[in-house]
């Protein structure tokens, strides 16, 4: 395995990831006039679940594995995953800056309930309840369910693995909504956003890839 070429490969998400986590961070401290809010009545008819904070955090996890295993065992699909990610992250720091976005759904986490609350404490201490439109924890793991399927690396082409992939996949979105830290709508939005984006990423990689390939 070449490695520099590897580090080459990778070089630009994990630059974009610094600019991505300087960018929201920056977006959170900005106290703005107005804000929208993503809500529609379903939100408050589904249930506060606070044991689904540990597929949320998972997800800090799940995304970055794939993403190492694409980029060891499937150079291809890595550059289209990599397009996808950076596309929908820079969209949604774009949609904060022009519609901030916040919700009134969180309820109250004691830290001193076990072992959920305290996790959900820290993390809405973290995480504030605005930028929350569209979800990019429902849309990166889009991304990356959609590279699992695609790509022809060994382990991703298992139907075991594509089975547990989905149900990871499936924990993590519903924990958005489960949690509290997003609507309905910042979900549906998300998704919208990754069926675009992947239509256009995919298209995109058919026609330029071989050149991609040997300049990347």
């Amino acid at each position: 395995m070449d490695i520099k070429h590897k580090i080459r490969l990778a070089l630009p998400i994990v630059i974009y990831g610094i600019f991505y986590m300087a960018s929201f961070r920056l977006l959170e401290q900005i106290d703005y006039d107005h804000y929208f809010t993503p809500y529609v009545w379903i939100d408050h008819e589904i249930p506060f679940v606070p044991w689904f904070v540990f597929p949320y955090l998972a997800w800090f996890i799940w995304v970055p594995g794939i993403l190492i295993y694409l980029l060891i065992n499937d150079e291809h699909e890595f550059r289209k995953s990599r397009s996808m990610l950076i596309i929908g992250m820079t969209l949604f720091l774009l949609f904060s800056a022009l519609f901030p976005t916040k919700l009134f759904l969180r309820p109250y986490a004691d830290p001193n309930a076990g072992i959920s609350y305290w996790l959900l404490s820290r993390l809405y201490s973290a995480d504030t309840a605005t930028n929350v439109f569209p979800s990019i924890h429902v849309y990166n793991t889009c991304a990356t369910l959609y590279s699992i399927y695609m790509s022809d690396a060994p382990l991703f082409k298992s139907r075991g693995f594509r089975i547990f992939a989905c149900a990871v996949s499936l924990l993590i979105c519903m924990s958005t909504m489960l949690i509290k830290q997003h609507s309905i709508v910042d979900v549906a939005g998300a998704i919208v956003m990754f069926v675009i984006v992947a239509a256009i990423v995919q298209e995109y990689h058919k026609k330029y890839d071989p050149v991609l390939a040997a300049g990347a």
